[in-house]
């Protein structure tokens, strides 16, 4: 008879290091903050080759955008809560706008305000001058 040698089986096994709980609170707010900066990084790159296709679109690119900002916002409504899309809504028209301001500032400040020259040039002009 014989004896069948059985061979133990090793198992193979790869450490796995849970880099969040390693160090609480520290780290957990350093890999937000890089995956913040990844998803992102990610927006803007989707905004970017979006706006390439607006370029190659016969419409125009307003309303390209528009139909961008429209599927996002309806996306943001059904996936979250009313309350957390509106302040999530109003908090990014405030940075838009305020964005907008630093940038038109900082033009004007560039071209030596030519922006706000040609505005009050329109309005200086006789009201009488229009053509019927």
């Amino acid at each position: 008879m014989k004896k069948k040698i059985l061979k133990k089986k090793v198992k193979k096994t790869a450490k796995i290091i849970n880099f969040i709980s390693k160090s609480k609170k520290i780290n957990r707010i350093q890999t937000e903050d890089m995956e913040q900066t990844r998803m992102d990084a990610l927006a803007k790159e989707m905004v970017d080759n979006y706006y390439g296709a607006t370029k190659k679109s016969f419409l125009d690119s307003a309303l390209c955008l528009y139909y961008l900002l429209y599927r996002v916002i309806q996306k943001m409504m059904v996936h979250t809560s009313f309350p957390v899309y509106q302040n999530y809504h109003k908090f990014a028209c405030e940075q838009n706008l305020e964005n907008y301001k630093k940038w038109l500032n900082k033009s004007n400040e560039r071209d030596g305000g030519a922006i706000h020259n040609k505005v009050v040039e329109a309005k200086a002009g006789n009201e009488n001058d229009t053509i019927h």
